[in-house]
C-alpha cells in the first residue's frame, strides 16, 4: 500500500542562520561537518509529564524584564550591534540561566544523549577544537555531558526504521518567503 511511517522536520537555512554560517565557514577551511542531532524519525513519541522548565523560565524572564514576548526580549538582549563583543558570554549566561539544572523533557534528553555521543567521538578523533552549533538550550547540558563519554567511542550510527523512507535535504530559505 506504500504507506510507510512518516515524520518530517523543517530546518530553514537562511543566510543569517548559525547552521548555514557554520557550514559555509567549514567549507572555506575544509573542515569536516556532521549533523549530530537525533533525526526526527528516531525521536520518541511518548508523552512527557515533566514540567516545561524552558517555558517557565522564559515566562519569569519576560515578567522580570517587562518584555511582551521572547522575540522582543531577544532583540533587546542580543541584536544590538554595540553588544557584539560581549555576545558569546551574554548568550552563555542567558542559556545557563534559562536551563538551570533542568534535565529537559524526554525528547531533549534523547536528543542530547545522541549529540553527546557525536561530540565524544569527535573529540576522540581530533587533536584540536570541535565546534558544535546547537540550540542554546542544549549548550549547558552538552558542555557537561560529553566529558562523561567513555574513552573509546565508536562513530554514532543514524537510527533507522525498517519500513520508513528517510533522508535529509537542504532547503534554501529567505525572510522574503
Amino acid at each position: 500500500d506504500g504507506a510507510a511511517p512518516g515524520r518530517g522536520a523543517w530546518t530553514p537555512f537562511a543566510e543569517f542562520s548559525p547552521e548555514w554560517q557554520a557550514l559555509q565557514a567549514a567549507r572555506r577551511i575544509q573542515a569536516q561537518t556532521y549533523f549530530i542531532d537525533l533525526p526526527c524519525w528516531a525521536q520518541s513519541e511518548e508523552e512527557d509529564d515533566s514540567p516545561d522548565t524552558q517555558e517557565e523560565s522564559q515566562t519569569l524572564l519576560l515578567r522580570a524584564t517587562r518584555m511582551d514576548n521572547s522575540d522582543t526580549l531577544w532583540d533587546h538582549l542580543f541584536e544590538d550591534e554595540s553588544q557584539q563583543i560581549a555576545l558569546p558570554s551574554a548568550l552563555a549566561h542567558y542559556f545557563a540561566q534559562l536551563r538551570g539544572d533542568s534535565p529537559g523533557d524526554v525528547l531533549n534528553r534523547q536528543r542530547e544523549a545522541f549529540m553527546t555521543r557525536w561530540i565524544g567521538w569527535a573529540m576522540q578523533q581530533n587533536d584540536g577544537d570541535v565546534l558544535v552549533v546547537c540550540g542554546g538550550w542544549h549548550a549547558p547540558a552538552l558542555a557537561k555531558m560529553w566529558r562523561e563519554c567513555p574513552q573509546e567511542i565508536n562513530k554514532p550510527e543514524l537510527p533507522s526504521l525498517a519500513d520508513a523512507v528517510t533522508g535529509c535535504y537542504l532547503t534554501p530559505y529567505s525572510e522574503k518567503r
